[in-house]
């Protein structure tokens, strides 16, 4: 009962700093975006597609992360939880600095790929996966804990500090996709700070309980992995798509619409990290865990709806405030739009997938592993114009949404003595 009253406020505590962290990613945006060039400020919405396609894969070892803290905590009080954390951040540290070395090897084929004629850009983008593995390491630690105050106010931290950095680099005359991304990365240790910060007084200070094993967590990890690399494909892969098929012109104009449209996701993804915790502290499909679903789901549905009318109607008005496009074309304020629209399915579609990722019924999400190769395979095929690859990813999305529906109406199968129970790691 305690946890069904908690799951309202602390969603919207969530959400409320997700807002906080709306408002900093849109000045960010509307700094860059009116700074920079539209070849520049494509160029950088092409390194943050690659970045990103990293960065929400990356979060299946947060999830798995989440998940044995979160057994820790019920099973031995938390006490496995210092050693846990000792050895991953030791262990994430040492991946860091191997993609550094990486993109140092591979700096000459990317910059030719991208058509940066500068190393720094490359190393700098190179420097944020690595880094954002310490940022996991401590987002799981607060989300198994349930500490989403600590939660909220790193997530918010990151965008509004990166915001208020980048606004000082371009206006000293720094304008560079390098700049932006050097705030992008200071803005990432802001938030690491922070989150240290709230942790320092939550954790324990001794262990006296082993670490939880790394086998089982790198597995869940593992498991998750492809899943969520399939679902950040369908969700930024359009710009680093058109950064390919059209001049560069043409792709920052197009970067600048979907940037927009793509944020409509962001609300409602507070839902899914305030579910997936107690979804792995129940461990099993009870009757109250798939109301809880229902209820974030249609939290989730609202959200999605409700935003993406807000793109329809003021899509020219958000191009002139963001990007000072005073008189945008047609075709940019379809772009938003549409883009908009396509992102909207996949709202629900990650609050399913991080809802069966905490019950360890991966399979269920097998349809995006078969989606997403499609989406890009099509594209070779259909992309004459950005308007081609909007309706491509409409239709793409919409068929992730409908393949994952219908386990709202199928959970009844798996109601306790029916089902085994979900097993820790």
């Amino acid at each position: 009962m305690r946890i069904k009253g908690q799951f309202e406020s602390q969603s919207l505590m969530l959400i409320t700093a997700a807002m906080v962290g709306h408002v900093g990613n849109y000045a960010y945006h509307m700094i860059t975006g009116r700074l920079l060039s539209a070849t520049e400020y494509g160029l950088l919405m092409a390194l943050f597609g690659m970045i990103n396609i990293l960065l929400i894969p990356m979060s299946a070892l947060g999830l798995a992360l989440t998940r044995a803290v979160s057994v820790d905590l019920h099973q031995q009080k938390g006490q496995g939880l210092p050693a846990l954390t000792r050895k991953w951040a030791k262990g994430m540290s040492l991946t860091a600095l191997g993609f550094l070395i990486l993109a140092w090897i591979f700096a000459q084929p990317l910059q030719s790929a991208l058509g940066f004629n500068r190393l720094a850009p490359i190393l700098l983008a190179a420097c944020i996966p690595g880094f954002n593995l310490l940022l996991t390491l401590c987002g799981a630690l607060l989300q198994g804990l349930q500490q989403f105050k600590g939660l909220a106010l790193r997530g918010s931290m990151l965008f509004v500090l990166r915001a208020l950095l980048v606004s000082a680099c371009l206006l000293l005359g720094w304008k560079a996709a390098g700049w932006a991304l050097l705030a992008h990365l200071l803005g990432m240790l802001g938030a690491f700070a922070v989150g240290v910060w709230f942790l320092w007084s939550k954790l324990p200070t001794t262990s006296t309980a082993p670490s939880p094993p790394t086998s089982p967590i790198l597995f869940q990890a593992l498991k998750a992995f492809p899943i969520l690399l399939a679902f950040s494909t369908l969700m930024t892969a359009d710009v680093i798509l058109a950064r390919s098929y059209f001049d560069p012109d043409l792709s920052g104009r197009f970067a600048q619409a979907a940037t927009l449209g793509r944020m409509i996701l962001w609300l409602p993804l507070p839902i899914a990290q305030v579910l997936f915790p107690k979804v792995v502290r129940e461990g099993e499909a009870s009757p109250a865990q798939r109301k809880t679903l229902r209820k974030a789901m249609g939290y989730t549905l609202s959200m999605v709806l409700a935003a993406s009318a807000l793109a329809w109607i003021f899509a020219p008005l958000a191009l002139r405030i963001v990007f000072g496009i005073t008189d945008a074309p047609a075709t940019q304020i379809f772009w938003l739009r549409g883009v908009a629209l396509a992102m909207a399915p996949l709202g629900p579609v990650y609050l399913l997938m991080q809802y069966e990722l905490a019950r360890g019924k991966i399979q269920r999400m097998l349809p995006l592993w078969f989606l997403a190769p499609a989406f890009l395979i099509a594209s070779i095929f259909l992309h004459e114009s950005p308007a081609q690859l909007i309706y491509l990813l409409m239709g793409i999305n919409g068929l992730a949404l409908l393949s994952c529906l219908p386990q709202l109406f199928t959970e009844q199968r798996d109601l306790p003595g029916k089902s085994t129970r979900n097993k820790a790691p």
